[in-house]
């Protein structure tokens, strides 16, 4: 009896100093970045469209906000152009964000799907 209270007590003692990181843990960090970037990619892909169907519908001397902001009134046609410009930029840089991170959830899922 006296011998298996010892053995168990140097098997604790030595368990103390070792430290082994649980591989669940991991795999949730894991999980929980994918579904962040997923999110963000989705979020991002509504907003572009959301801009994309915005500017196709916005008429360019509409008193709405929304037309205010992408096609802001302006007595010089210059300038109307540089700004119409500016949304188009805007949007594209939307777009490509976009779709930079549906490539990049994409592959995320790809590969957790490979691990399983």
């Amino acid at each position: 009896m006296s011998e298996m209270s010892e053995k168990y007590e140097t098997i604790t003692h030595d368990e103390e100093f070792l430290f082994i990181p649980d591989k669940t843990t991991k795999s949730k960090k894991k999980g929980v970045i994918k579904i962040f970037v997923i999110a963000i990619a989705s979020i991002l892909i509504i907003l572009t469209l959301f801009f994309i169907i915005s500017v196709f519908l916005a008429k360019p001397y509409d008193n709405t906000w929304l037309s205010n902001f992408l096609l802001p009134e302006s007595d010089n046609a210059i300038e109307t152009e540089v700004e119409k410009l500016k949304s188009y930029y805007f949007i594209g840089f939307m777009l490509t964000i976009a779709v930079v991170s549906m490539i990049i959830s994409s592959i995320l899922i790809k590969k957790s799907k490979n691990k399983k």
